[in-house]
């Protein structure tokens, strides 16, 4: 039952996001980014992934961070160890290059 509460407070997020994602950046894009650590150092980076919007959906933001961390593994001290996942988020990037805040598209000011 917790599982079903937290993906349904998570399509709810998402959904918003998704509405304020269109509403000021137009068209975009999905990235997860996941924030891994080494157990023994406990060095902290980050991975980076495009994705879409069915994928977001498909799970649940853990378990699309942890997928994603486990799909490597890091040399520390010539020994090869599965990092432990600290973070996991989705950014919304626009895809249009002419992109300013609030949605705005810039355009030429034309000459007097």
């Amino acid at each position: 039952e917790f599982e079903a509460e937290l993906r349904r407070g998570e399509e709810r997020q998402h959904a918003l996001c998704s509405l304020l994602g269109q509403r000021l950046l137009g068209r975009y894009y999905l990235q997860s980014v996941v924030v891994g650590e080494l157990p023994r150092t406990r060095h902290r980076f980050e991975l980076s992934q495009r994705i879409d919007p069915t994928t977001l959906l498909s799970e649940t933001d853990l378990a699309l961070g942890t997928r994603i961390l486990a799909q490597h593994r890091v040399s520390s001290n010539g020994q090869w160890v599965e990092p432990k996942l600290v973070a996991s988020f989705v950014e919304y990037h626009p895809t249009i290059t002419d992109y300013t805040p609030g949605g705005r598209r810039s355009s030429p000011v034309p000459d007097r």
